[in-house]
């Protein structure tokens, strides 16, 4: 039986949100994986549809100081190393995307030397989930790095724009270049405009309004960009934004999030002084909205993919103000995750999961299952806070329980097919992103303690777009 909770459960949860917000932690959450890539940045990264994962391939190191050339890949648990048979050399400053209609990673150009007057190429390899092959195009841009790069959907292009074509002479490209999967071809070439020369931009799809849409970067002659502009498969127009608009950067990420139906940027640097730029901004076809949650530990130059099998942002990598290179993994959507065990009744350890994600402006629904076939009532309990450490329940007449959620609202609910469920709609309010929600159910079981009563795992959701 699902139920909706009651007014006062709401009630009491929107007063205990209230002094929640205040110490809410970000959507921006630290992924513990078993194994990592060497740290890193100017790597290319993509996340590709069909096998589920995201791909990193090559880049430079950043201590020690090196080129690389292996190919990684992260399917939201952990990274593993590939073993292709055929791999490009070892370079950095490109970019890479995911061809959906051809199914495959495609990557352009790049740096292969560490000698600062080096000219870059200008490769195609593609990336198919198992191996890399080198492309034959018949007409290629010159060679180039630092560009941006995205997959325009609709019209089933790869789209490359601008770049460093002469890294010595500080040579920027204005160029826009599209690959079909037979040859690149430059278009956009009577535009009354386009971006000018650049180096850096952040670039990425929006599929709501089928443009391609480019942030920043910087031309070497004049200086850092703070414009926007959108390049519609003909012309490039320069947006104008509804609102706020963040500051001149290099190097930033762009991504699409779906679920959401916005491009999220993340980080950069400032173009005078390399500094980091620790912030997230939305833009949602109108205009550029400020994310005003907690960010990943300051770095810059990092990678940045939008996991659509799992619906999450995942950043990697860059170099940090100490030019470090982590190599911690962030995770950027809501989620739920388990914070604490149950204990045992008639029907085994009570199982708390949730059966949707706590997206603001929806319903987050769970369900307590593994119940005593004479159990007949049960309780979730919910809560912004939780005990640090778990407060044991022994001496409660429940030996081998522990409490893991500060209850602010409790519901109690008959028990329906050997189960329990309770369904809290969540405000589509801003001010709940990056909220903790936990949550822990009882179970009413007389046989199983002195109490007569069990309690479940405990589980966090983490609200968000």
């Amino acid at each position: 039986m699902r139920k909706a909770v009651t007014p006062s459960f709401l009630l009491a949860l929107a007063t205990a949100a209230g002094t929640a917000m205040g110490t809410a932690t970000a959507q921006w959450s630290a992924v513990t994986t078993n194994n990592s890539p060497s740290g890193r940045t100017d790597a290319a990264c993509a996340h590709q549809l069909g096998t589920g994962t995201s791909v990193l391939f090559g880049g430079v190191g950043v201590s020690p100081f090196v080129l690389r050339s292996d190919t990684w890949t992260y399917d939201g648990t952990d990274w593993t190393q590939a073993t292709p048979n055929t791999s490009p050399s070892a370079r950095f400053g490109m970019a890479m995307v995911h061809d959906l209609a051809r199914g495959r990673c495609v990557m352009f150009g790049g740096i292969a030397s560490m000698v600062s007057i080096a000219l870059p190429n200008n490769q195609t390899w593609e990336w198919d989930g198992s191996n890399w092959a080198q492309a034959a195009p018949t007409n290629n841009p010159a060679g180039r790095a630092h560009y941006g790069l995205a997959y325009d959907v609709g019209r089933q292009r790869v789209v490359l724009y601008g770049g460093s074509t002469n890294p010595g002479q500080l040579i920027t490209s204005n160029e826009t270049w599209e690959y079909d999967g037979i040859t690149w071809r430059q278009v956009a070439q009577t535009a009354a405009a386009n971006p000018g020369p650049r180096q850096y931009p952040g670039m990425a799809y929006h599929p709501l309004s089928g443009r391609t849409v480019l942030f920043g970067g910087i031309n070497p002659q004049t200086g850092g960009n703070s414009d926007t502009w959108q390049f519609d498969g003909t012309a490039w127009t320069l947006a104008t934004n509804a609102g706020a608009t963040p500051a001149p950067r290099n190097a930033p990420k762009l991504a699409y999030d779906v679920a959401r139906g916005t491009l999220l940027m993340q980080g950069g640097s400032v173009p005078a002084t390399g500094a980091p730029i620790d912030e997230s901004w939305d833009w949602d076809g109108v205009g550029w909205r400020r994310l005003f949650v907690p960010q990943p530990t300051s770095r810059s130059r990092s990678h940045l993919v939008y996991d659509a099998a799992r619906g999450r942002m995942v950043l990697w990598g860059g170099a940090t103000p100490g030019n470090q290179g982590p190599t911690d993994t962030y995770e950027f959507g809501p989620f739920v995750t388990e914070i604490g065990p149950g204990c045992a009744g008639g029907g085994g350890v009570p199982l708390l999961a949730a059966s949707s994600t706590p997206r603001l402006g929806t319903t987050l629904t769970t369900t307590m299952t593994q119940l005593a076939p004479w159990t007949t009532f049960g309780a979730i309990a919910a809560g912004f806070s939780t005990y640090q450490p778990s407060l044991p329940l022994d001496a409660q007449g429940l030996p081998g329980c522990a409490l893991h959620v500060q209850a602010q609202a409790m519901v109690f609910l008959p028990v329906v097919g050997n189960a329990v469920t309770v369904s809290i709609p969540l405000p589509a309010s801003a001010g709940l992103l990056g909220v903790q929600l936990s949550q822990q159910g009882l179970s009413l079981d007389p046989p199983a303690n002195f109490a007569g009563m069990v309690v479940s795992n405990a589980i966090t959701a983490v609200l968000g777009w």
